[in-house]
């Protein structure tokens, strides 16, 4: 089941398909970076950089301990290229761009630069990847970990017998750097060894060193699981895993409906073609192995501990590229259709990824927008805090002249967590003129959004609504006392 050898003819087409696959994905998400507002994911990791590395370090000792490793790589990216949303976005571009190329000479060690250059393409439209290629969190570096690892593991299991050690560990460097990434990534390497074993079912002996290393691999992670099991608390918002949760995985993990009818389609015709031939391609094995091995175990997982969410899982695009090179193969004409097919079911999700402001999320550059030009000295500010709501760092990235923040006593970087501390409201709102409210989701009324005593110690100090400005996902409304 070893996989062709690249005659040196085809290496620069498999160059040329993985330099396409890369700038296809450059293209298609780098006009987006500065256009989308941050998410509330995205204001953990600037607040989490906005600090120095020994804060960085203590703040994951209490939370976000398992994203210690993206953190402090991020934290060294932003002290060269700033901490705006755009140039915080720049790194998981690159890697998804990266993660393009890989899968390309990855496919097409195995089935050819048309496989290959289509396996990409399926990686660089993929609009769950275009969206986390806009996103300041770790999907893209997982993405591209897990096709590095991949391919890594072809080498390895394409080494002589005697020749492969080498190999082996770096196999096992990637898996620690996928693992330090991302925790629950580590699952890629129950697919990992199922291709091991199918490539070497009848050598005991060669499959000491695959054993050895991804030991070692797990060993060396062994911290980071400690620190997630331990702050498991951070994925209690995860609701319990259902049938149409897990229904729904591959279109999610995708980003479409159609791109998830389009892979399945694929990979059933690369089965077919697989059961034709009596002879399993290596492709085939691994593509099935890495698309539906890890999220059998996250769902087995998430019996005990719910963690079925898609983007934990999008690592496994690597398997649905390799199923889809492995259906076209070596056939230039199956290719040009399968690229024409592959266009038009990412097109109505590529154009919905233009919206400015992601579903559920608020659009705290508009309300930032709305203080600029409606803030008088003396004014103060309080904003919702409650489910992980980082409002106060979204606005900070957007401008710097807000109003005072009453609320707060410690900041963030000083109290070691992602949002700074706050007081009692009935002991720290004093008696500003005029008091910012934010509201977070569809508040009926502009307190609505706010903790309960926080609303009830604004209601009893006399502020009266004035006026309110609607946004996407919230609004912010004026209150003055002792009238508008």
């Amino acid at each position: 089941m070893k996989g062709p050898a690249i005659a040196p003819r085809r290496l620069g087409a498999a160059a040329w398909a993985a330099l396409a696959s890369a700038g296809v994905s450059l293209a298609v998400a780098a006009p987006g970076l500065g256009r989308m507002v941050l998410t509330q994911d995205e204001t953990a990791t600037l607040s989490a950089v906005s600090r120095s590395l020994p804060a960085v370090v203590r703040l994951c000792a209490h939370e976000d301990g398992v994203l210690l490793g993206y953190y402090l790589l991020l934290r060294l990216w932003a002290s060269v290229a700033g901490t705006s949303p755009a140039s915080l976005r720049i790194p998981s571009a690159l890697c998804a761009a990266g993660a393009a190329a890989v899968v390309s000479l990855l496919v097409t060690r195995l089935t050819g630069p048309a496989g290959g250059l289509v396996a990409g393409l399926a990686v660089a439209l993929c609009p769950a990847v275009t969206m986390h290629a806009r996103e300041a969190r770790p999907y893209a570096l997982t993405l591209l970990l897990a096709a590095t690892s991949t391919l890594l593991l072809v080498r390895a299991l394409d080494a002589p017998p005697g020749g492969d050690r080498a190999r082996w560990a770096w196999w096992a460097v990637s898996l620690v750097a996928l693992g330090a990434a991302q925790l629950t990534a580590v699952m890629l390497l129950a697919a990992h060894l199922l291709v091991v074993v199918a490539r070497r079912p009848a050598d005991r002996r060669r499959l000491t060193e695959p054993l050895v290393a991804a030991g070692a691999a797990l060993v060396l992670l062994l911290p980071v699981a400690y620190v997630g099991w331990r702050q498991r608390g951070a994925v209690s918002w995860i609701p319990a895993t259902t049938a149409r949760a897990v229904g729904t995985l591959p279109a999610g993990v995708l980003g479409s409906a159609a791109l998830a009818y389009l892979a399945l389609g694929l990979a059933a015709v690369a089965v077919a073609v697989t059961v034709a031939r009596r002879r399993p391609p290596e492709a085939v094995v691994a593509g099935l192995a890495i698309a539906v091995v890890p999220a059998l175990v996250l769902v087995t997982v998430s019996a005990w501990l719910p963690l079925v969410r898609p983007r934990y899982l999008l690592f496994t695009l690597v398997g649905w590229a390799l199923l889809a090179g492995a259906a076209v193969g070596g056939r230039r004409a199956v290719a040009v259709v399968a690229v024409a097919l592959l266009a038009a079911a990412v097109v109505p999700s590529q154009v919905a990824l233009w919206r400015p402001v992601r579903p559920g999320q608020v659009d705290t550059r508009a309300m930032a927008r709305v203080l600029g030009g409606q803030e008088r000295p003396g004014d103060a500010i309080v904003v919702p805090t409650d489910r992980g709501r980082r409002v106060r760092v979204a606005l900070a990235a957007y401008t710097a002249a807000r109003p005072r923040d009453v609320l707060v006593v410690r900041s963030a970087a000083a109290a070691g967590a992602l949002d700074a501390r706050e007081c009692r409201p009935g002991t720290c709102l004093g008696t500003p003129p005029r008091l910012w409210v934010a509201c977070v989701g569809a508040c009926r009324t502009p307190l609505e959004g706010l903790r309960p005593e926080t609303a009830a110690a604004i209601r009893s100090g006399g502020w009266v609504a004035c006026r309110e400005w609607p946004v996407t996902g919230g609004s912010l409304a004026l209150y003055a006392r002792p009238a508008c």
